[in-house]
């Protein structure tokens, strides 16, 4: 065991002004010299006063830094009321030049968001108790693309058009109104967003009646959108 804690900080002071008078009051009995005892004495007190700064400082700093924080954060809603007051005024006076005399960035127009991105990697899967047939999709749409939906077409074997189907939001469709009979069935998807088209899919194509263990296969086609003057 130690003679005394060099750690924690406050137990090795402890420790030191416990024996500082000790150490002087019994130098002679302990082998000290007076002189050697008083210079413990006087390191001990300026160790002390050292880190009683210290402490002192650190709260000093921490105080600093909150006021720092509190002062930042009031400029910073004090700069957003400004420049809102700027750009409401420039707007109200029809003024554009405000916002050169101002040295501000005047609002920019907003970007036009791109068409959507066509369905991709169409697929299916066939409810063997309801006899539905749900089509499923993946698409990537822009970024700030908001309100994009699905429109699914459908063309039965026989049939010489694709007919629209439904719409979803998401990127799937459930066809409940398909009846057993033909071959096979055709899907197609389009994306929509505000009224601007986007490209139509590949044809996903459903054959029924095969021996894949499902009771059907499935494969997909080349799109023949000028075909069916579904282009966007």
């Amino acid at each position: 065991m130690a003679t005394y804690p060099l750690s924690p900080r406050l137990d090795f002071l402890q420790w030191c002004k416990t024996h500082a008078d000790v150490f002087v009051n019994n130098a002679a009995s302990i082998g000290l010299s007076p002189a050697t005892a008083s210079s413990f004495a006087s390191a001990y007190d300026a160790a002390r006063a050292a880190v009683d700064d210290q402490d002192a400082a650190k709260e000093a700093a921490k105080a600093a830094t909150q006021e720092a924080l509190e002062k930042v954060r009031l400029l910073q809603e004090s700069a957003a009321l400004t420049v809102a007051t700027i750009r409401l005024f420039a707007e109200s006076t029809d003024n554009p030049t405000v916002y050169n005399v101002a040295q501000i960035t005047p609002p920019q127009p907003p970007t036009a968001v791109p068409a959507p991105n066509a369905a991709t990697d169409l697929s299916a899967a066939l409810d063997a108790n309801t006899g539905n047939i749900t089509i499923r999709w993946k698409a990537t749409q822009p970024e700030g693309a908001n309100g994009t939906t699905y429109t699914i077409f459908r063309r039965a074997a026989g049939e010489a058009d694709f007919a629209p189907l439904g719409s979803s939001g998401r990127k799937s469709f459930v066809d409940e109104t398909f009846f057993a009979g033909p071959d096979s069935v055709e899907y197609k998807v389009q994306a929509v967003r505000s009224g601007i088209l986007g490209p139509m899919s590949a044809t996903l194509l459903v054959s029924f009646g095969r021996t894949n263990g499902e009771g059907f296969t499935i494969e997909s086609t080349t799109s023949r959108d000028e075909e069916f003057g579904l282009a966007a």
